[in-house]
């Protein structure tokens, strides 16, 4: 495979491996037989607004609900049969709204170049794009602070 450099049979002394190296991230394949997958990242281009950012929120939503990314974790942990961070959890939601936004900037788009323009559902993507735009704001202040949001 071209974006995997596989590591077997190869000496290493010090038995510690560097997680990552020029742009590929170590991944343990069996017992002492590890590769490096490419890392592409080239299409998650994730931008925190500290504009959109409400801590009071976030605490209130923690109030109600609880710490859920902390079970979630535990989950996704036993699901994958791999570690899950809370961190991981925020992140994943916080590309969960990226991926929203764009679609919804896109349907905008897309109805804007057609001849006529359904008021009513230009509204609803409006609103729906604000509200995801503060939710993925939120899930990745959550995911780049997840120490001081355990703390709110």
């Amino acid at each position: 495979m071209e974006n995997e450099i596989l590591l077997s049979g190869q000496v290493f002394y010090d038995c510690n491996l560097p997680e990552e190296i020029e742009g590929y991230k170590l991944i343990e394949v069996s017992d002492d037989i590890y590769k490096y997958k490419k890392i592409n990242k080239k299409f998650l281009n994730l931008g925190l607004d500290m504009n959109y950012i409400c801590k009071q929120t976030i605490k209130q939503r923690k109030a109600i609900y609880g710490n859920s990314f902390s079970e979630i974790a535990k989950l996704q942990s036993e699901y994958y049969d791999r570690e899950i961070t809370p961190k991981d959890v925020a992140m994943t939601l916080a590309i969960l709204k990226n991926v929203r936004i764009d679609f919804i900037k896109s349907k905008l788009k897309d109805l804007k170049e057609k001849d006529y323009i359904t008021q009513i559902e230009v509204k609803e993507l409006n609103t729906g794009l604000e509200d995801s735009i503060k939710d993925y704001n939120n899930y990745l202040w959550i995911a780049t602070n997840y120490d001081e949001y355990e703390k709110l």
